[in-house]
């Protein structure tokens, strides 16, 4: 059924399964592997390097782009603004493509890593790994068949009725990214690197109050910021 989908879905692709499938499994391992190591070694390379190939950020944003496009496109007159915006649409649609089956391919082989762990060592958690990443195998999928649909059905609308809909449908989207950007309440990330030596003198005091270094640093910085209270001096 999932080949069938597969094909379906990323026929010109599925050469591409040969290799980032694969690569999917084998970073699946390695980084269960490489959890065992000390510190100096695991630097989170293949997490890095997965993630390389998972560039939702891209993906999302192309795809608004195109369904932003494919609602004004029934709204403008015929003229060379419609041309380019009409070989636009193809260009990110197969642009999505490309970006959409390695992204499949590359979690397809995390959710069969994970499962093969979670075999070998009777761990439930990894087996909810598994699931995990077989839902999110999907979503490259739904959206590249929407891009699809936006230069097959929504782009070559012609009637009048539903035009209203389209000006609402082509200003949302387009304005919703915004929105987003202004009401986004999620927490700012912030990285800094560390010598070997300061990483482990950290880490020896997170480890004796009996915290995760990323922990300890967290709240050792909004400490160090904090307004200090005239008691703090005595």
């Amino acid at each position: 059924m999932l080949y069938r989908i597969l094909v379906a879905t990323f026929k010109s692709e599925l050469y591409g399964a040969r290799f980032f499938m694969p690569l999917g499994l084998i970073a699946g391992f390695a980084m269960e592997l490489s959890s065992l190591l000390p510190d100096r070694i695991n630097r989170n390379t293949f997490s890095s390097m997965i993630n390389d190939h998972l560039p939702w950020t891209t993906i999302s944003f192309l795809f608004l782009i195109q369904l932003t496009a494919a609602f004004s496109y029934p709204l403008l007159p015929s003229n060379n603004i419609k041309k380019y915006l009409r070989g636009l649409m193809f260009a990110f649609t197969k642009k999505l493509l490309q970006l959409c089956a390695p992204a499949t391919f590359v979690i397809i082989g995390l959710t069969i890593a994970s499962a093969t762990i979670g075999i070998l060592t009777l761990s439930t958690a990894y087996f909810h790994y598994s699931a995990f990443f077989a839902l999110t195998s999907l979503l490259p999928i739904t959206l590249h068949q929407l891009s699809i649909l936006c230069i097959t059905k929504i782009a070559r609308y012609r009637g009048k009725a539903f035009r209203p809909f389209f000006i609402i449908m082509a200003l949302s989207i387009s304005i919703a990214p915004i929105v987003a950007m202004i009401l986004n309440e999620d927490p700012m990330e912030i990285n800094f690197k560390l010598s070997l030596g300061d990483y482990y003198l950290v880490k020896e005091v997170a480890d004796k109050q009996g915290k995760e270094i990323f922990e300890y640093a967290r709240e050792a910085t909004i400490n160090s910021a904090l307004p200090k209270k005239p008691e703090d001096d005595l």
